[in-house]
């Protein structure tokens, strides 16, 4: 039975409300499956599908630990995959962690985009470490860790300077038009200057959009490397 077909059997599996074990170790089979070089690019597209699903799955049991336990188990697969696909397949696992209804899941979605952050740089995966460095600052926010996201936020800030300044400037002098930044940019010497909150109640609001827009800044350069390899 091929690949594609093993995958369809488990989704099929899927749809059966009384199969979910049979289904999750079925998803497990196609998605961590060891397939030769010359079949990987083909075979990848499948198992993206079945990580997809089966973190799908551990998501409406809020199974968090689950899908937490995914990321290393995948990690022969995702050492071997282009990079903008290892992106796209972290970023899914976090995701799903965030579905679940269980005390304690922003918890340990944090704990799973430090993991993530951690593996990347292990990785030397530089583009991927900013851009889920930027989502685990904006996901501390969320959790009203402050002085934690703050700390996590300078460091990449500054890093994030030292990229191609073109790419950056134009998103931040976007965000500053738009209001998202209270500050003004120095093109010519490459500063950015912040000014204090004038209005305390929005500064929540405004520090989660800061953040998503840090992650996309970080996702379009990351697309664009992506392009020229």
């Amino acid at each position: 039975m091929s690949l594609a077909e093993q995958f369809e059997a488990a989704e099929a599996l899927v749809k059966s409300d009384n199969k979910s074990d049979a289904a999750e170790a079925a998803l497990r089979a196609v998605a961590l499956a060891e397939v030769p070089d010359n079949k990987f690019a083909e075979s990848l597209k499948i198992q993206e599908k079945a990580i997809d699903a089966l973190a799908a799955l551990y998501a409406r049991r809020s199974d968090v630990a689950g899908i937490a336990a995914l990321l290393p188990a995948l990690g022969p697969l995702l050492a071997r995959a282009p990079k903008a696909k290892t992106a796209r397949v972290v970023r899914t696992l976090i995701d799903h962690v965030g579905k679940c209804d269980e005390d304690g899941a922003s918890d340990a979605q944090l704990k799973l985009v430090g993991d993530a952050v951690a593996w990347a740089e292990s990785e030397k995966r530089s583009f991927l470490r900013q851009r889920l460095a930027a989502r685990h600052a904006a996901l501390l926010v969320t959790a009203k860790k402050y002085n934690e996201a703050l700390d996590l936020a300078k460091p990449l800030a500054i890093e994030l300077m030292s990229l191609p300044a073109a790419a950056v400037e134009k998103h931040l002098s976007h965000m500053i038009l738009e209001g998202k930044l209270n500050g003004i940019l120095d093109q010519g010497a490459s500063h950015l200057i912040i000014y204090d909150e004038p209005r305390a109640d929005k500064l929540y609001d405004k520090s989660l959009a800061v953040f998503g827009e840090m992650d996309a800044v970080v996702g379009e350069l990351f697309e664009q490397a992506s392009a020229l390899r």
